[in-house]
């Protein structure tokens, strides 16, 4: 899909307003921030919630500890962003500790970026969010999250730039990691993709995007990481010099496959563009009640890979929107898991705030669309959360229900989900754009 990169979505801020730009530079809608404001039920949920770590050393291969209740902090950013300063102290503890070296982003732009989409979405709301991102952050702060950000957009460039993707080549992160490709799942693709989107609205745009990644200099770079004590993004960017049997790009490599990037022949997309090819792939299946028509894969008798009750009342059955982990596949054959299903689900999610936040929300048919199937689609997974689901993956069957009462995940669901319901889903009825 070609990208206009001559139209740039901009918010404009005045009395607690925000002016959403649309194409051609007209002004599509004037609300107040409030509209946009988090329940404090919901940020009071954040305020409980842990704290999220990342390094490539914690088990389980996401170089996080919060892969299963990570989400609170984007909420959280939105509710800073619309004037709410009861989400200021955790989310700055949360920023804090983010910015520790040991504790920030590794930035290998693989399969981690989708939960590093907890801190870089994060990071583009509050860049669009003047009394918080002047006021409550230091310099120094501010220093860092660029140099956070830079490495997340650079890392992701080089992961999904057709320049990565040479025939015979084998695609790596930048630190050789190979458990990535950018046609994979939605779980992969949401947290590549979603942190060019997240990049492009913390800049300001895709021209200042392609400034930052055609003047890329490695050296000056990992040097900054360095001085600003970022030791994960630094040990990153650094793999290839201090592992040169890992096949990571070295810093010349880096700087050549990001230049002049292009997608698939094309430049990169305007964030709404992208967040609509996103949202497509994401939600891109018919509902359904699970694998062979609901019936699953019987494990000691028990059916798999399908919803554990409630089948015949199923909402908007045979209808597109189905996530589209209900009904994929992987190395071993079909999948159906409403964890992969839900860990599309949440970066999706993100990346559909971090539009609305950042000003880049384009209303219009294509913004039409995405809401009908997103409607769609959280609305199956609600109902397969509340009835619970029988996971089928890795061909192997659980006999296990899987529903809103999965502690792991309990501060997850405690504040992503009332995220559409009770703000983004609401506010776009009142606009008129959904039903």
């Amino acid at each position: 899909m070609v990208a206009n990169r001559s139209t740039l979505l901009v918010p404009v801020f005045a009395a607690g307003l925000v002016l959403i730009v649309g194409p051609r530079g007209s002004a599509q809608e004037v609300q107040p921030r409030s509209v946009l404001a988090p329940p404090q039920s919901v940020v009071d949920a954040g305020n409980e919630a842990p704290l999220i770590r990342y390094n490539r050393y914690l088990s389980g291969g996401a170089h996080t500890n919060g892969a299963f209740s990570g989400g609170w902090q984007i909420t959280h950013a939105l509710a800073a962003w619309a004037g709410n300063t009861a989400a200021y102290p955790k989310l700055l503890e949360q920023i804090s500790y983010n910015l520790e070296g040991e504790n920030v982003i590794s930035a290998n732009g693989g399969y981690p970026a989708q939960h590093e989409l907890h801190m870089t979405g994060t990071y583009a709301i509050l860049r669009h969010a003047p009394d918080f991102w002047d006021n409550a952050l230091t310099g120094e702060q501010r220093r860092k999250i660029d140099l956070v950000m830079k490495a997340a957009l650079v890392a992701s460039a080089y992961t999904t730039s057709d320049a990565t993707y040479v025939e015979g080549a084998t695609p790596t992160a930048i630190d050789g990691d190979t458990n990535l490709h950018r046609t994979w799942n939605p779980n992969y693709r949401e947290g590549m993709f979603g942190a060019l989107l997240a990049a492009t609205v913390y800049f300001g745009g895709v021209d200042r995007v392609y400034e930052i990644l055609n003047g890329y200099d490695h050296d000056v770079f990992v040097a900054e990481l360095a001085a600003a004590g970022l030791t994960n993004i630094h040990e990153t960017f650094t793999w290839a010099e201090a592992h040169p049997e890992s096949g990571a790009p070295d810093g010349d490599r880096i700087e050549q496959n990001i230049r002049n990037y292009t997608y698939r022949g094309e430049p990169l997309m305007e964030p709404m563009v992208l967040y609509h090819t996103l949202t497509m792939h994401t939600y891109g299946r018919q509902v359904q009640c699970g694998l062979n028509d609901g019936a699953g894969i019987p494990v000691d008798g028990v059916p798999t890979g399908t919803l554990a009750s409630g089948c015949e009342s199923l909402p908007n059955r045979g209808v597109v929107g189905m996530l589209l982990e209900f009904d994929s596949v992987d190395a071993e054959g079909p999948r159906s898991s409403i964890v992969y299903a839900y860990d599309g689900f949440r970066p999706n999610l993100t990346n559909h705030v971090v539009l609305l936040a950042g000003g880049f929300w384009r209303s219009g048919e294509m913004a039409n669309e995405i809401l009908r199937t997103m409607d769609v689609g959280i609305t199956d997974l609600r109902y397969k959360l509340e009835h619970g689901y029988r996971n089928y993956s890795r061909g192997r069957g659980s006999t296990t229900v899987y529903d809103l009462g999965r502690e792991q995940y309990a501060s997850s669901f405690r504040t992503t989900l009332p995220l559409w319901y009770e703000v983004i889903r609401p506010y776009h009825v009142s606009t008129g754009a959904l039903r």
